[in-house]
């Protein structure tokens, strides 16, 4: 017969392993801070899922596999499947449907991927490091349009939030958020005309003047363009207080 006292102990829920995946700059897999190296078809399955959400097994096959024939492509997921839960047990969801990451997998590309405003603080880590790219020199048909709507969801946070800062009467903020997104895309016409817009705000005339040199300059030289009529309203702007501050200082 067994005797206790007291209350019976909690049962204590076992600790569930912290994954963190990184496709920014490059596929980085870690999980409660140590490094996990998976064989490049893993990486690949893994990075399909976290960028494409749950999938069936026919349509991950096709499309990771699109150049093969329908039986081999899915003996191909099916040695990737085998690979990834060997090198990384527990990273994918434990079901018999779709094919997806566990929950609770923490994926960098997230705080890129909706449609709501961008966590200030990852945006500045992520200008800090020069905006990274989705994966680069993967050249699959799916990374590459992720790629380019991740890049562009980036730089218009950058924007906006440039454009918030001088709003609320802070152009120095302002500015510098736009020059965080000039110096990811440097062609893009819509970041300079807030670093202009930016300056002007702050009355720093001289530099508005310098910043359109440069940007008249880069755009003849790589593009072979002329400002739009919104960039030359602002270098207009910038002309004609420079050349009212000019006239006063001989009056």
């Amino acid at each position: 017969m067994w005797i206790t006292t007291g209350p019976a102990a909690a049962a204590v829920p076992p600790q569930r392993a912290g994954w963190r995946l990184r496709l920014l700059g490059g596929f980085a897999l870690d999980r409660d801070g140590d490094p996990v190296a998976l064989p490049a078809t893993a990486q690949r399955l893994v990075a399909f899922l976290a960028v494409r959400g749950a999938s069936d097994r026919a349509r991950t096959a096709w499309s990771m596999w699109a150049g093969k024939p329908e039986e081999r492509a899915s003996a191909d997921l099916r040695t990737a499947l085998w690979r990834l839960r060997k090198a990384a047990p527990g990273l994918l969801a434990d079901s018999t449907g779709a094919l997806a990451l566990a929950a609770g997998v923490t994926v960098d590309t997230r705080a890129l991927a909706g449609r709501g405003p961008v966590d200030p603080t990852f945006l500045r880590r992520h200008a800090a490091a020069g905006c990274p790219d989705l994966l680069p020199g993967w050249y699959d048909d799916w990374v590459l349009m992720q790629r380019e709507l991740l890049r562009h969801r980036a730089l218009r946070a950058l924007e906006d939030a440039a454009a918030a800062a001088i709003r609320a009467g802070d152009p120095a903020a302002g500015l510098g958020w736009a020059l965080e997104a000039v110096a990811a895309d440097a062609l893009r016409e819509s970041g300079h005309r807030l670093v202009l817009t930016a300056m002007l705000t702050n009355g720093n005339v001289s530099d508005a003047l310098r910043h359109a040199d440069l940007v008249v300059r880069l755009l003849a030289e790589q593009l072979g363009v002329r400002p739009s009529a919104q960039l030359m309203a602002l270098i207009e702007e910038a002309r004609r207080r420079s050349a009212v501050a000019a006239g006063r200082a001989r009056g």
